[in-house]
């Protein structure tokens, strides 16, 4: 009996070990084909990084203008290096990359084959993996005004600098080849004392470029001697006005109950031309010298005496950089910030920021042509303001008692831009402290208010917003 037992024993541990053995194998393969996957998931992920950095990166090359050629070799470059560091463990095919300038888009994908170490000895040798990636810029409705300080404390080294910061942001700001429909546009308000309106002049003042001025001389044409002879005569004899020929495009702020509003240009709602003004004789040198200096009726108590007469051409004479409306080709943009110059006795923010709102308002869409007419007010549409200085904004102005304080005026139009939604930059360039305390105010926030202490610092700036307002990111 006991050997009958001891025999079934015997068999039960052979049943046990043969189901054991049975078991053990499909566990091991499990575990094994669970790890491969694992080390598998976990370059996909990687990869997967790689790819959506690549596709940023290509991305930025097509916003900076490089060709499809240029482009694909940089997203190459990001997906080979990876490759190459994995190759013990991964093969894989060529990289697909899509350029789609039409949609300011890249399209990036890889296949690959990891390496199974446990699984192979089921027959499983590899296992596949793949990766892709769109990065494209957000197709949000855009429009950016920069105003630009071009006064003549912009000197040559200062205006270089600002002109390779303007174009830094422009090359990143539109690609090389617009879309049939683009949807960020930017448009230019260089200012100093006064604006260039240029060819848009009689829109923005209802005056015609070639007009009159009235021409104030001393009735008699007498010559006075002296300072107090001239006011004598002045206040004895009055003043005969004359027109006198003028052709100029220099515009500067408009007044009343819109000042600092973006209503449309109508009646006393147009902006003031910019003419020059007379007060004496234009033959008679030395009336204009005894007067020089020594009358209110300048504005702003300002003479430039000119050609040995009492001419002012305070605001009749500006820098020859006119506005540029709303645009979406990068190289005409980037011409037009080549060309900048400065010129100007003054820096009339007020008016710079006043002229940056009309470019991109709804409200004066009948002014600016086909194609530079701003979007309409609405869901998915970003409107924003750039604005730069390197000095205070200062009272050059015909009547500070209407239009109060350059600051307070200037800080005025910031809140109602604000207030209108439209966001505003700010960036102080080796500004006074003062100056770039006001800018901090009219800035949208303290992280949209920049100081550039030097030229590699305003183009850091400049680039900065640009990738601000047109972000590049992965949509899948």
């Amino acid at each position: 009996m006991y050997g009958l037992l001891k025999s079934f024993v015997a068999d039960r541990r052979g049943n046990v070990a043969l189901i054991f053995a049975i078991v053990i194998l499909p566990l091991l393969f499990l575990t094994g084909y669970a790890i491969d996957l694992r080390n598998a998931s976990n370059l996909q992920s990687a990869l997967q990084d790689v790819l959506d950095a690549a596709s940023l990166a290509g991305g930025r090359a097509l916003q900076e203008g490089d060709n499809d050629e240029e482009i694909e070799a940089t997203v190459a470059a990001f997906v080979n290096g990876f490759v190459d560091q994995n190759s013990h463990r991964m093969v894989c095919g060529d990289t697909s990359i899509n350029v789609v300038r039409a949609e300011t888009r890249i399209d990036t994908r890889l296949d690959c084959n990891v390496t199974a170490n446990l699984s192979h000895i089921m027959g499983i040798d590899q296992i596949a993996v793949a990766a892709d990636s769109e990065a494209r810029f957000d197709l949000q409705s855009v429009d950016v005004a920069f105003v630009l300080d071009v006064s003549s404390s912009m000197n040559d080294d200062r205006l270089e600098a600002l002109r390779d910061a303007a174009t830094s942001a422009v090359q990143l700001l539109l690609p090389s080849t617009p879309a049939a429909t683009s949807e960020l546009r930017i448009a230019f308000a260089p200012y100093s004392h006064v604006v260039n309106a240029g060819s848009y002049f009689e829109d923005l003042t209802n005056e015609d470029e070639a007009r009159t001025y009235s021409r104030e001389v001393l009735d008699d044409g007498q010559t006075c001697s002296g300072v107090s002879d001239c006011l004598d005569e002045l206040q004895s004899e009055g003043l005969e006005t004359v027109n006198a020929p003028f052709t100029g495009t220099c515009v500067w702020e408009r007044g009343g109950s819109d000042a600092a509003t973006d209503a449309a240009p109508g009646n006393n709602r147009y902006l003031n031309t910019g003419n020059p003004v007379w007060f004496f004789d234009a033959n008679d040198q030395e009336k204009a010298k005894g007067l020089a200096g020594n009358t209110t009726m300048a504005p702003g108590g300002f003479f430039s005496i000119a050609s040995g007469t009492a001419l002012n051409m305070r605001y009749a004479n500006c820098q020859s950089s006119t506005i540029l409306p709303l645009t979406d080709d990068q190289s005409d943009a980037i011409d037009y910030v080549e060309s900048l110059t400065d010129r100007g006795r003054g820096t009339n923010g007020a008016l710079g920021l006043a002229m940056g709102w009309y470019l991109i308002s709804d409200k004066w869409r009948s002014v600016w042509p086909i194609g530079s007419k701003p979007q309409n007010d609405g869901a998915g549409v970003s409107k924003y303001i750039i604005l730069m200085t390197d000095g205070i904004f200062d009272d050059w102005r015909l009547d500070t008692a209407t239009y109060g304080d350059q600051a307070t005026q200037a800080l005025t139009i910031c809140d109602a831009l604000k207030a209108d939604g439209v966001t505003i930059f700010t960036v102080s360039f080796q500004a006074p402290a003062a100056a770039t305390t006001l800018l901090r105010q009219c800035a949208t926030s303290s992280g949209t208010a920049f100081v550039s202490g030097d030229a590699m610092e305003l183009e850091e700036n400049f680039s900065e917003i640009a990738r601000r307002i047109r972000p590049l990111r992965i949509s899948r």
